[in-house]
């Protein structure tokens, strides 16, 4: 028993999970753009050009878009950022067409680049086989062939009444158009989760058994699969400093009074998951296993026959994990959740001891988790 528990030990040090990060260059402007959420625009952020008729105007616009961190409460999220701009450079209006009528004109065509800015990046969250440039950059066709249906229309803004009915039209798709919020990622997370825990733990024994041997506490280890609500434990108890109270007859040979003991289990539970915030879980769980107490083995004993008990058990308890940390990482085609927690767990234990006695223990352990959830 105590070599199975040896190779799971081992296996869980050669396991790593880790959040993984975006790779994408970013594209970066310089200060001098005009960004859309500074406010409505104004004739001081273009240029005057006196050129010949049909052209009179130009509007540069684009979408930049950057890798961004932030932190909310215990929650640190890792994605990209995007805002629509304007470039005062390359935009500019004729002397002789500075109205109102066409400077509602250009602020239709900057907000419907928002719109396109925010439908790139709900792409972008839903999971897409395309780069975010990529993405953006068809929002961006959208815009274009948007805004050249407009300029014929509108007489490139010189028909009001045509520029109000578009205002109006653009002015409601984007109260309709919702911008991403990152905090609806941050609580109830669905999707297939592993990890793994370590910490301390210990055994109280409780009824006959409790006449021959003391209490054990030791290191606890192990595993955890979740999908949405449901979660499957693999865990273990490597426990020490138990001593034999009484000699325990063992057949032919006996295990003495004052000797040092050990002990511990190897257990599967299911829990499911009856409430999760951002901050805490908590899971009422149920599951069978082994559990088993050692007669360390010395040279002088080594010839007195088997140095372990063990015999089926069935436990029921429960696990709160409480979220000190966790790290939402958006990629190109995945959302991951890292979360790191401490799981006080209480359970009760009844392990079916032939000799000497049939044994419940009360049990408490206390580890550190961390779960990564591809979603």
């Amino acid at each position: 028993m105590k070599r199975l528990s040896f190779i799971i030990l081992c296996s869980m040090a050669c396991t790593l999970l880790y959040a993984q990060s975006s790779t994408n260059s970013p594209f970066t402007m310089d200060s001098s753009v005009r960004y859309w959420d500074e406010g409505p625009l104004t004739f001081d952020n273009f240029s005057t050009r006196d050129t010949e008729w049909p052209v009179i105007s130009q509007f540069g616009y684009n979408i930049m878009y950057s890798p961004k961190e932030w932190k909310i409460g215990n929650t640190v999220i890792r994605a990209y950022d995007s805002r629509s701009f304007m470039n005062p450079y390359s935009s500019w209006v004729h002397s002789k067409y500075r109205t109102d009528e066409l400077l509602q004109y250009i602020q239709t065509e900057f907000d419907y680049v928002e719109i396109c800015r925010r439908r790139a990046m709900q792409d972008y969250l839903r999971g897409s086989e395309f780069t975010l440039g990529e993405i953006i950059g068809f929002h961006l066709e959208v815009a274009d062939s948007f805004m050249a249906k407009m300029k014929e229309e509108t007489r490139q803004g010189l028909d009001s009444t045509a520029v109000k009915d578009y205002a109006r039209r653009v002015s409601l798709e984007l109260a309709q158009t919702e911008d991403v919020k990152y905090n609806d990622l941050m609580i109830n997370p669905q999707g297939f989760a592993m990890g793994m825990h370590i910490g301390i733990a210990s055994e109280f024994y409780t009824g006959p058994i409790a006449d021959y041997v003391t209490p054990i506490a030791g290191l606890e280890y192990g595993f955890d699969f979740c999908f949405s609500k449901v979660n499957l434990y693999l865990s273990g108890l490597l426990g020490l400093g138990g001593q034999y109270k009484k000699d325990i007859p063992m057949g032919d040979y006996q295990w003495d009074a004052g000797e040092q003991m050990t002990g511990g289990n190897l257990d599967i539970s299911f829990g499911y998951t009856i409430y999760e915030s951002q901050w805490w879980k908590i899971s009422p769980f149920a599951g069978i296993g082994v559990g088993f107490i050692d007669r360390p083995s010395t040279p002088e004993n080594s010839s007195q026959g088997p140095t372990e008990i063990n015999a089926f058990r069935y436990q029921f308890g429960i696990a709160a994990d409480y979220k000190f940390l966790r790290i939402i990482g958006i990629n190109q085609a995945t959302r991951g959740l890292t979360e790191f927690s401490l799981r006080p767990r209480f359970y009760i234990a009844h392990t079916s001891f032939p000799i000497p006695a049939p044994s419940w223990t009360i049990n408490f352990g206390l580890s550190v988790n961390m779960l990564t959830r591809i979603m």
